[in-house]
């Protein structure tokens, strides 16, 4: 039963507030295993799963039903900046400006994407002096041998 004193409705007011502590209690979560004691991603998780629980026998199935939305949510992109953190130190993120320059299929898997000038094999470094390829082969190698 909604009750509506002075203007505010008790139930909409209290749903609201729910859905707000529900929310807030994924976050208190977060910033405490994040800030304040380091643990793994999987006791993030089963706390979660207690605290959606804890909701669920409290209010009821729709706000532990947006608190497991949002938790998931929180937790995927946690983790999403865990792993690209770790990426970057351990290999880096970007390649080199004179890799890009020089085409990520070249520097990165040493083929073409593109047949750029024809079908010869001048094309490719195999003869000749031609093609695209051929030349960014040669600024690789002279890099590499400089270093």
């Amino acid at each position: 039963m909604s009750v509506t004193i002075g203007g505010v409705n008790r139930q909409l007011t209290r749903t609201v507030l729910r859905y707000i502590a529900a929310a807030a209690v994924v976050f208190v979560i977060v910033f405490a295993y994040h800030r304040v004691i380091k643990v793994n991603p999987t006791t993030v998780a089963l706390t979660f799963l207690l605290a959606v629980l804890a909701v669920s026998t409290t209010w009821g199935l729709r706000y532990a039903v947006f608190m497991a939305v949002v938790a998931t949510l929180v937790l995927g992109f946690v983790m999403t900046i865990v792993i690209l953190k770790v990426l970057d130190a351990v290999m880096g993120l970007r390649v080199t400006d004179d890799d890009e320059m020089a085409g990520l299929d070249l520097s990165q898997h040493s083929e073409t994407a593109y047949s750029l000038g024809g079908s010869s094999y001048g094309e490719y470094g195999m003869s000749g002096s031609g093609g695209a390829f051929a030349e960014a082969m040669k600024a690789a190698q002279a890099k590499h041998t400089a270093h």
